[in-house]
């Protein structure tokens, strides 16, 4: 795995998951599920985004060193057993010093990674995560400083083998850009305004065959808001009524999102206020359960695989804009302990990719280490410190 910078940053990498495709076998897709026929391990099954937590209006702000549960299963269309993860857009609004959060499986040892980095002030920011399943059901959220709002939503869930639901494998894909608002890609040439929806075609695009998609995986990225404001995508039926990317005027910012898609094959992108251009990278797809299995999910506990701040399987430094940096992942190691195995039936990660200390915006990229870098982003940031979940295939 690759990643290109576009400015002078420090840079740390968590792997979150490994995508396995299991060789040797004959892999043959199940049929669509009923009430007992079990699927495939690791599946991913999206559902309509659902507000899962708000201490806004329940529950009250986290304070300092506070870790609050969340309880992720048997609700907003997951089931109550076989399910050894989900997707989740978690936010913090309203701290009062500079925090940040981190998202485990309730009962499990908490990892010293941050998922969210949350600056002082009023406004939201927010961060996909995918997150295994613990105790009860349940997620864990922690808070590091001051006292900080959460708001989590969910988008969907990986099965296990004991699932009863039809779940999608995964086909990573070499970041590709398939909507630019600027130059009028795969939409109208015109940024999106207030109150504005529109459905851009994902399938076909990119990589991502005309049919056999359940969803999909895409950074979404706001160039150049000119307010506060927020997005939310979805695929077929209403609109829900949650966010996946918070704005701040005149700052780019990006979020990954998994989401299903209409039945034919778009996505609708939402603009709460202002204007702003839209940009949309694909990275890969969920198959419909009717076609062949190729990747399967597996959650790990989260962990720093690469830091450049301290030498972390790297050389120590920061990186200078328009390098790039190897990132080991098969058979990569921390305190003796192998975190990834070496294995070339790993075919893909999702890992939290974690920039700083820089007094300059830009964007990284992450690619195959035997693909050309391609023009598509999978982090846009500014000054600061910022986390972001991302997923690319292996070499």
């Amino acid at each position: 795995m690759r990643v290109w910078l576009g400015s002078l940053r420090w840079l740390s990498f968590a792997v979150l998951a490994v995508l396995v495709g299991f060789v040797g076998l004959d892999c043959v897709a199940p049929p669509r599920a009923d009430a007992d026929t079990p699927v495939a391990a690791g599946e991913y099954v999206p559902v309509a985004s659902t507000r899962l937590m708000d201490t806004r209006s329940s529950g009250g702000a986290l304070v300092a060193g506070e870790t609050r549960n969340v309880t992720v299963t048997g609700v907003a269309g997951v089931p109550a057993s076989g399910v050894s993860a989900v997707s989740v857009t978690i936010a913090g609004s309203g701290a009062t010093a500079d925090t940040w959060f981190t998202a485990f499986a309730a009962g499990a040892t908490r990892p010293g990674i941050s998922q969210l980095t949350v600056p002082q002030g009023t406004y939201s920011v927010a961060n996909t995560a995918i997150v295994p399943v613990g105790a009860n059901g349940q997620i864990s959220i922690y808070n590091y400083a001051g006292s900080a709002n959460l708001i989590v939503d969910i988008g969907g869930y990986y099965d296990n083998n004991q699932a009863t639901s039809a779940g999608g494998t995964f086909v990573p894909l070499n970041p590709a850009r398939i909507v630019d608002s600027r130059s009028g890609l795969g939409t109208t040439k015109a940024k999106w305004g207030a109150g504005e929806t529109r459905a851009v075609q994902v399938t076909g695009q990119g990589g991502v065959p005309s049919s056999g998609v359940s969803a999909v995986v895409v950074n979404v990225t706001g160039s150049g808001p000119s307010a506060n404001s927020w997005m939310r995508a979805w695929g077929a039926g209403s609109a829900p009524s949650t966010s996946m990317l918070n704005l701040t005027a005149g700052q780019d910012a990006g979020a990954m999102v998994q989401s299903g898609l209409t039945s034919d094959g778009k996505l609708n992108l939402y603009l709460s206020a202002g204007s702003v251009d839209v940009l949309v990278d694909v990275e890969g797809y969920y198959l419909t359960p009717d076609h062949d299995a190729q990747n399967y999910f597996v959650p790990i506990a989260p962990t720093r695989i690469l830091a450049t701040s301290s030498g972390l399987n790297v050389k120590a430094g920061k990186v200078t804009p328009g390098s790039s940096v190897t990132v080991p992942v098969r058979g990569v190691a921390v305190n003796s302990s192998t975190v990834v195995p070496n294995s070339k039936s790993v075919s893909a990660v999702v890992v939290s990719l974690t920039e700083a200390h820089n007094n300059a915006g830009g964007f990284l990229t992450a690619y195959p280490t035997d693909q050309a870098r391609p023009n598509a982003s999978v982090m846009n940031y500014q000054s600061g410190v910022c986390p972001k979940l991302c997923v690319s295939g292996l070499a």
